[in-house]
């Protein structure tokens, strides 16, 4: 190591350091946690990406899942927002993945129609 990377790692530890003082041990604890978290991810996508360049969307796509289950767990919920109106997005949600189109009714409108025929279920 040289004396640059040395000096990182020694500022990192005093702030570190500040910050349990400062704050609190379990935050200062929580960003090493969060340090080392994000350290871990970052040689996998390196590996992945870098090494074997591979690129991949999807590994970001479930860390972004992840962060999402995280703050649906973490927050409580809104009941103002589940009263106005979310209970009823459920059953739309199908009708959004399937063809609006009328012509998909049998294989050849699919054709027609422009859409794959697994979307054609009628």
């Amino acid at each position: 190591m040289t004396i640059r990377n040395l000096s990182y790692f020694a500022i990192m530890a005093v702030l570190l350091v500040l910050v349990g003082w400062l704050q609190s041990w379990s935050v200062a604890m929580g960003l090493v946690n969060m340090c080392l978290i994000s350290a871990i991810m970052a040689l996998g996508v390196n590996i992945q990406w870098g090494y074997a360049g591979l690129f991949s969307v999807g590994t970001m796509g479930f860390v972004a899942l992840g962060g999402l289950g995280v703050v649906l767990t973490s927050m409580p919920p809104v009941h103002d927002a589940w009263s106005a109106g979310a209970l009823a997005f459920w059953p739309g949600l199908p009708s959004a993945c399937w063809p609006s189109s009328q012509r998909c009714r049998s294989t050849a409108g699919c054709k027609r129609a422009g859409c794959a025929p697994p979307f054609c279920w009628w």
